[in-house]
């Protein structure tokens, strides 16, 4: 048995028009302009309606208006989302839907982002928050503990006031520490940097000119409001203003794995799938394998995201060096010097006098990354950063490096595929 789809069939006649133009041909070209696999307008012999029962003669004549019908086959989803566009257009027009098996057909792809749900089925339904009267110890704290990147700030209705994200705490709470390193720190670490946040209050540092997606908005919408102002996970809301939930780039990177057709033999579609080579950054942050620790760690400070590939002097990867794996593996005056120089304490002269010029990098390498090829779907590739728990791969092929894969990137072109 083949695949379940649909088959849409418009029942109008030639003398139908819409804004100047015959109906069907308007029919059509809307269905190609909204994204339909595609469709066929088949004029008929003779036929009546409703509307035309009998002529003068009782009988049907070469004069009176042909019927037209047209066909449109396609995915389920697909069908649902754009035949409601027809509303006004075909407000008198016969339609009617059916379910056909399909033997062997070529179809438009789904898309990577799910268009029959909406935010509210794959949002955090019930993130950490903190009141406007919290301090700002308070809400960092549970910052840590939740994993979050976004805290809401709301009062006792539940009605977002704020956010509190990572920018927030650098510019307004002078806490240079990115956030992704917080739970590598030891509790006496903990302290000497929120201890003296205890007094500053959460609405001093709070970003109060937000922007926040509606509860029932479609998945590509708001994936593209968060990608528009840089938002990890942006606050979703009732229509009353109240906080609902938060979706997050994980959230919505989940929803397209969960997407992907897993077998589908005798549909096969249109347009092949989004290869990584297409998204990759091609400006990779790199180090060679023979350059020393200290090196290696003043080029983490000066690196966003404090992430470098290694590479041999062939370009084949060798692993990776980050400050995260710097901070769990030091200890003693080694630790409290790197801790310094992360929160741009000026101690990275101070850090190469402790280690030495002979030190290789070895001590922070992360050997046997995962990593993806140029051509590996950006899905393919979405599901290989959830399984492995990362934000960034390397992209190789023949062993050597030759791109750079970024989360921000799939979700550009999924926002892209899904248009």
């Amino acid at each position: 048995m083949g695949d379940v789809v649909q088959r849409v069939r418009i029942y109008v006649n030639e003398n139908d028009s819409w804004q100047g133009q015959p109906l069907h041909i308007a029919v059509l070209d809307q269905l190609r302009q909204t994204g339909a696999t595609g469709a066929t307008a088949l004029r008929g012999l003779a036929g009546f309606g409703p509307g035309r029962r009998t002529n003068v003669l009782g009988v049907l004549t070469a004069s009176d208006p042909a019927p037209v019908v047209i066909e449109w086959i396609d995915r389920v989803e697909r069908v649902a989302h754009i035949l409601p566009t027809f509303d006004d257009m075909l407000a008198n027009a016969l339609i009617t839907v059916e379910e056909v098996q399909i033997h062997r057909a070529v179809l438009r792809g789904r898309g990577p982002l799910p268009k029959d749900r909406s935010v509210a089925d794959i949002m955090r339904t019930k993130p950490h928050t903190v009141t406007s009267s919290a301090t700002l110890d308070i809400a960092l704290a549970a910052l840590i503990a939740s994993k979050q990147a976004t805290l809401p700030v709301i009062d006792g209705q539940r009605r977002i006031l704020g956010l509190i994200t990572e920018v927030d705490i650098a510019r307004r709470a002078d806490v240079q520490l990115p956030l992704r390193l917080w739970r590598f720190l030891d509790d006496s670490e903990r302290k000497d940097i929120l201890g003296p946040l205890a007094e500053r209050m959460v609405v001093d540092v709070m970003n109060s000119e937000m922007r926040v997606v509606f509860v029932g908005a479609a998945i590509p919408q708001a994936l593209t409001t968060m990608i528009e102002w840089s938002y990890e996970q942006i606050p979703v809301t009732e229509r009353d203003g109240k906080l609902a939930g938060l979706l997050g780039r994980e959230d919505v990177l989940h929803a397209a794995v969960e997407q992907a057709p897993q077998s589908e033999p005798n549909v096969r579609d249109a347009d092949p799938p989004t290869p990584v080579r297409l998204v990759m950054q091609t400006l990779i942050p790199q180090i060679a394998a023979s350059q020393s620790l200290a090196m290696a760690l003043e080029q983490l400070l000066t690196t966003p995201d404090g992430y470098l590939v290694v590479v041999d002097a062939a370009g084949r990867v060798q692993g990776s060096v980050s400050d995260v794996i710097a901070l769990s593996r030091f200890r003693g005056a080694e630790r409290s010097v790197w801790l310094a120089a992360l929160q741009r304490k000026n101690a990275a002269v101070a850090l190469r006098d402790l280690l030495g010029a002979d030190q290789g990098l070895e001590f922070i390498l992360e050997r046997n990354i995962p990593s993806v090829s140029p051509n590996t779907s950006v899905v393919d590739a979405a599901r290989q950063m959830l399984a492995h728990g990362v934000e960034q791969m390397p992209v190789v092929e023949e062993d050597k490096l030759v791109g750079m894969l970024a989360r921000g990137s799939l979700l550009r072109a999924l926002v892209q595929e899904s248009e």
